[in-house]
């Protein structure tokens, strides 16, 4: 492939995704492989050793526009080869891995000394893009090998060495998504084993972000998708350290509540589901009465207000998922867990949770005595599934759905001022009050993870 053909950058990285494929060997592994690989990166691999050259005697060169385009264009190459290729693609990924994460640090460094909270020059974007671009190679690498041990003992270090610090530092508005993305998908290759380096992630990436997304409401769509992606493999993968942040204080916990309440759907789904695994991680431990006393019932109001509200119909399999194992909890009889502060130690949640469900729902005026009381059997028959939850809340919304509740009050409402009170309430995303990123840092400070030996 001539170096001429680079004028055209689409039309090439759709044919090395496809060379991919079509040198990608079947069982076991082709010996000319390698060969091949080299050949077809001949040229490109030949215009980056001589651009990063010139740049080791001169920074300034690989800062001009032309050369940060085309080296834009050349990582863009690699990342379509290794969604194709795979784990095979390791022999071209040591050729430029050094390289690649000399380039970032020399773009982080040009990029945080030239910011502008006012706009960003030209060659900056482009300088993002090139970054972006560095963070996709790993990322298509490592969420396509098969190999997690070398994941483990290769890339970890020298991809978190890159990434976390350079995106605490690095302005807001300069901080990509995809730097969380890559994240997710090593935490999610390396699984427990990324304990020792839990207490980074969530000092540089977790915090950060969460002050961004609390601060700004309406900006970073994506960072808050990844955020809650990285949340729920960090819960899914490394509970027992999580879990210490949870008894001291609770904040992981009201994070992915914050996202609960989310009015974008796919964030409300991924933080319910983190919150099903939570709560079953939850029910295994003896600290769980504890938990369950603090967490209950408020966890239980905010999402019967999620359901009332009818703002994420779409997630109903995944609310009714969770208000089962919610349902389960109690009927579970765990010992000692009381549902309300006055209630004898002998007795059963059952009850209690009946009347503070019936309490809940005769708030709204649509909801009939009869009615009421259908919906509490459903909900508490531990003989339902929950999939079976899911015809009860449209129910509820369906019936529910000209009647709105503000400050304890009941207001009928015709059809027409419910449409737009909901659109209305769309332009909003619910959640926490704005937390001080530096507040959260120093709650973190004490914060000990257990060494790697002991998962």
């Amino acid at each position: 492939i001539n170096a001429e053909y680079m004028g055209e950058p689409n039309a090439l990285q759709t044919v090395y995704e496809a060379m991919g494929w079509a040198v990608r060997p079947k069982g076991l592994d082709d010996p000319l492989l390698i060969l091949r690989i080299s050949k077809l990166f001949n040229n490109p691999n030949k215009m980056w050793k001589e651009i990063m050259q010139k740049g080791s005697q001169n920074v300034h060169i690989i800062c001009e526009d032309e050369c940060v385009k085309l080296l834009t264009n050349i990582l863009r190459l690699n990342a379509r080869f290794a969604r194709s290729l795979g784990h095979r693609y390791i022999s071209q990924l040591n050729v430029i891995q050094n390289d690649m994460i000399q380039l970032y640090h020399t773009y982080s460094a040009v990029m945080k000394q030239a910011y502008s909270s006012q706009s960003l020059p030209t060659y900056i974007v482009r300088m993002r893009f090139a970054k972006r671009e560095i963070l996709r190679v790993f990322k298509e690498f490592v969420m396509r090998t098969e190999n997690p041990k070398y994941v483990l003992d290769e890339l970890l270090n020298p991809l978190f060495e890159m990434v976390l610090e350079d995106y605490l530092q690095s302005p807001e508005n300069i901080r990509d998504y995809t730097a969380l993305a890559l994240v997710i998908v090593v935490s999610k290759s390396v699984g427990p084993n990324l304990a020792h380096k839990l207490s980074d992630v969530v000092r540089t990436m977790i915090l950060p972000t969460y002050a961004m997304i609390c601060s700004n409401l309406a900006s970073y769509p994506n960072h808050r998708i990844y955020l809650y992606m990285l949340m729920q493999n960090i819960v899914k993968y490394n509970f027992q350290d999580i879990w210490t942040l949870v008894k001291s204080n609770g904040l992981l916990y009201e994070m992915i509540v914050w996202g609960m309440k989310s009015n974008e759907i796919q964030v409300n789904k991924v933080a319910l589901e983190t919150l099903i695994w939570l709560w079953e991680s939850v029910s295994l431990l003896k600290e769980s009465i504890s938990f369950y006393q603090t967490y209950y019932l408020k966890t239980l109001n905010e999402l019967l207000s999620i359901i009332f509200g009818g703002l994420h119909s779409a997630n109903l399999d995944t609310m009714a998922s969770f208000l089962a194992a919610l349902r389960n909890t109690v009927l579970g009889c765990r010992e000692g867990f009381l549902l309300v502060p006055d209630q004898l130690v002998s007795s059963s949640n059952l009850g209690p949770l009946q009347s503070y469900l019936r309490q809940y729902m005769k708030c709204y005026p649509n909801l009939s005595e009869p009615q009421i009381e259908n919906y509490i059997t459903q909900i508490l028959s531990q003989r339902d599934p929950s999939e079976s939850l899911k015809p009860v809340l449209k129910e509820i919304i369906a019936v529910n759905s000209c009647s709105v509740q503000s400050n304890d009050v009941i207001v009928e409402i015709t059809i027409e001022e419910y449409k737009e009170e909901q659109k209305n309430r769309k332009k909003c995303i619910p959640g926490l009050t704005r937390v001080k990123s530096e507040d959260l840092l120093d709650m973190f400070q004490n914060i000990s993870i257990r060494d790697e030996d002991e998962i």
